[in-house]
């Protein structure tokens, strides 16, 4: 895509003769010579995607009154808004290309042509060809999900006193913000793990259980008793005391 830059192309044009003096001749009455070459300016309006904008400026052709334009996008359809023999009494158009379908490069050719008072057009036209290509649209909003934001973790039973011989397996409890609580799924079948499953209103989301799951990675138990208590934490969060 260019930015600002300006492309120039030939002048589709047919050599002047040359007079005597050496110089080049004026026009001859009711003649109209074609503009000078067309200059593309990309306006720093144009949408990402499918909206461009560009000014085309030339230069004055001798006894022209006014100007015919047009634009033709090169084996690629569904252009809208591409001047077709509009006509202007400046030596410059401005106009706004929009293509809705799919659509990758395109290259764009403007000719430019004389009118005179009579509404007669000069032989020739002069020309400009330029390519671009497609911009990426930009991201649509940044939304942060706080509904897999953990309000409490909590172990149930909170604590247990066990003597030797005894074992008690634990249970982990997500709230989240919302309000909304999960067991990890591991944890559901366990014994007694079912007393602790959330009421219907409060059940996580299919993203908050999936959270659980996966971010459950297993109990930290701190314990007092004697120093000769031998404490295990065994598969499934299974306490021992020996």
């Amino acid at each position: 895509m260019y930015h600002g830059a300006k492309l120039t192309a030939l002048v589709m044009a047919g050599c002047a003769g040359i007079g005597l003096g050496g110089g080049t001749p004026g026009p001859k009455p009711g003649e109209v010579r074609p503009p000078g070459v067309p200059v593309v300016y990309e306006d720093g309006r144009s949408a990402d995607g499918d909206t461009l904008r560009y000014t085309l400026r030339w230069g004055a052709g001798a006894g022209a009154t006014s100007y015919g334009v047009r634009v033709t996008a090169a084996s690629q359809g569904g252009w809208t808004g591409l001047p077709n023999g509009s006509t202007t009494t400046s030596a410059n158009w401005s106009f706004t290309a929009v293509n809705l379908t799919a659509w990758g490069t395109v290259t764009f050719t403007a000719r430019v042509w004389s009118l005179g008072p009579t509404g007669l057009a000069s032989r020739d036209t002069a020309s400009v060809s330029w390519t671009t290509a497609r911009r990426p649209t930009g991201p649509g909003p940044i939304t942060v999900d706080t509904l897999l934001q953990v309000s409490t973790f909590d172990l149930v039973p909170d604590q247990a006193a066990l003597a030797a011989g005894q074992d008690q397996q634990f249970c982990v409890v997500y709230t989240f913000r919302d309000g909304r609580q999960a067991l990890p799924t591991a944890h559901r079948t366990r014994p007694g793990c079912a007393s602790y499953l959330p009421s219907v209103m409060r059940v996580a989301s299919a993203a908050q259980q999936q959270y659980a799951d996966s971010s459950y990675r297993g109990l930290t138990i701190a314990w007092q008793g004697t120093p000769t208590a031998t404490v295990t934490v065994g598969p499934g969060d299974v306490v021992s005391v020996r």
